[in-house]
């Protein structure tokens, strides 16, 4: 039984999957954190040795022992900046809360127009931004769930959307934790549509030729 069932894990990991890259909004949450995480490829879903577990997996962090903050700066893509914090706080033997942000700043250019293509003196800029709240408990002393609650925004210009999305996870981990089995699903939420003043901004390309 136990081979078998190391056979249908094994087996549905070769399953193809689809990534909808593009199709979907809020694509900078794709974004993975944790060096240490992103030098072991992502596969951080089962572990829980620093607080960007929970951006993989909210399930984990009921197996902390003490208080964690963490936080990262970096320069990230064609002069854009990407910034992460998370903070997990022991509430008793079994509960967990925690907090995240994450923020992605894609700089500042001038505007231009049809008829100002140099440039109109005034700066557009656009920003990403996602903030989350977390509970995880103990369910066994093998089981672990978590999940959290998160506001996300975008913004270009004068146009913007928000959103608000779930994260769930569990976790479980034998006696001497000798093996980890990790699940979670990120980012359940609603669609997302720009709001603002220049989607409805209408010109003549060609004013001379009426």
């Amino acid at each position: 039984m136990k081979r078998l069932t190391l056979y249908i894990i094994l087996i549905s990991t070769l399953i193809p999957s689809q990534s909808k890259v593009g199709t979907t909004a809020a694509q900078f949450l794709g974004i993975g954190v944790g060096s240490r995480a992103m030098s072991m490829g992502g596969a951080f879903t089962a572990m829980y040795d620093d607080p960007s577990c929970l951006y993989w997996n909210p399930g984990s962090i009921a197996h902390f022992k003490e208080d964690k903050l963490q936080f990262t700066n970096a320069s990230w893509l064609i002069d854009t900046k990407w910034m992460y914090g998370s903070y997990v706080h022991i509430v008793d033997y079994k509960s967990t809360i925690a907090a995240n942000l994450f923020y992605l700043d894609y700089g500042e250019e001038e505007v231009t127009t049809i008829y100002e293509q140099d440039g109109t003196g005034d700066y557009w800029s656009a920003y990403d931004l996602s903030v989350g709240l977390y509970y995880g408990t103990s369910i066994t002393n093998k089981f672990s769930f978590g999940g959290g609650i998160k506001y996300i925004r975008q913004t270009i210009y004068n146009e913007g959307a928000s959103t608000f999305a779930f994260d769930v996870g569990l976790l479980y981990q034998n006696y001497n934790e000798h093996y980890r089995l990790g699940v979670s699903i990120s980012n359940i939420g609603i669609e997302m549509n720009l709001e603002g003043s220049d989607l409805y901004f209408s010109c003549d390309p060609d004013p001379d030729n009426a």
